[in-house]
């Protein structure tokens, strides 16, 4: 609301519409299973493309490396070169101590940088990482990443900083293919103890091949899902019989106003009965009481 009041847009003055298809870029294999309405279609992946021919010093770089490459980047959302130095030199102790090369998404020029790195400001991410000699990807949890890694059955380290990537970050450890740590808290001992866990270890990569395979085993890719259940929705004019019954609701039906009021009422009957009850429980007492005291007199 306070965006409105302060910077109007168009799209503000548009009235909530009732849709008759909701595409979300999720998929079971990466979310909790949830209760979903039948209008909502899951088409997590939807951007993942063919794959081009990578370029020939990175591929250079990759295939000779005999020990495997690992790729480096956190995206768009942060500036490696903007990094804490203590922040940067984990990372590069680190990677100066394993056998593997290094693709190191980094604007500008590298200090002190590790002879078995290779830094630039642009990676063809989704090529590198259907490359087989590519062992792991370390990133921060961005969905489109996260999609593309598991696409390709690679292990992740992740470093989630916000949103939603922590969750995505989480799931991946618990599909067993994936460690999570802590930026912010990042020593070096516990960075090389990871990737030497995630590279050496074989249970990450078979489980990042077993949740790829789950990933791919769907009966049309998500275009061709959109573009199904798009036509679906024309054939049979707006689907109005997909949509929530809960569109149909009143006000007081949406915030249970209803349910809430039967319920005072039952609470209030019981209330009413148990004073009632024991009301006459007391007087049949008061009165036993004063007819057995003339008695005994």
């Amino acid at each position: 609301m306070e965006m409105k009041k302060t910077d109007p847009q168009p799209y503000d003055l548009v009235k909530p519409k009732k849709p008759s298809l909701v595409f979300m870029n999720t998929h079971y294999i990466t979310d909790a299973p949830r209760p979903l309405p039948a209008n909502v279609i899951q088409v997590g992946g939807i951007h993942l493309k063919s794959p081009n021919s990578i370029p020939n010093d990175i591929l250079e770089f990759i295939e000779n490396s005999p020990h495997g490459a690992i790729y480096f980047t956190f995206g768009s959302v942060i500036t490696m070169s903007t990094l804490p130095d203590h922040i940067q030199n984990a990372f590069k102790e680190a990677f100066g101590q394993i056998p593997q090369r290094i693709l190191w998404k980094y604007e500008g020029e590298m200090k002190d940088k590790p002879i078995n790195v290779m830094t630039s400001k642009w990676f063809p991410q989704r090529d590198i990482l259907l490359h087989p000699n590519v062992k792991l990807f370390i990133s921060h949890g961005g969905i489109s990443g996260v999609y593309e890694a598991i696409d390709a059955g690679v292990p992740v380290l992740g470093f989630p900083f916000f949103y939603d990537q922590h969750r995505n970050i989480e799931n991946l450890v618990e599909a067993g293919m994936g460690i999570s740590m802590d930026l912010l808290t990042i020593q070096k001992d516990d960075l090389l103890k990871n990737i030497l866990e995630l590279t050496n270890n074989e249970k990450y990569t078979k489980n990042a091949k077993i949740t790829s395979e789950r990933f791919k085993d769907r009966p049309m890719s998500p275009a061709e899902s959109v573009v199904y259940w798009t036509e679906y929705v024309v054939r049979h004019k707006g689907a109005p019989h997909l949509r929530s019954h809960a569109f149909n609701l009143t006000w007081y039906q949406y915030f249970l106003l209803d349910v809430v009021v039967v319920i005072l009422i039952f609470i209030a009957l019981v209330i009413l009965i148990t004073y009632k009850v024991f009301k006459i429980v007391y007087y049949k007492c008061l009165k036993y009481s004063q007819t057995i005291k003339p008695k005994s007199e």
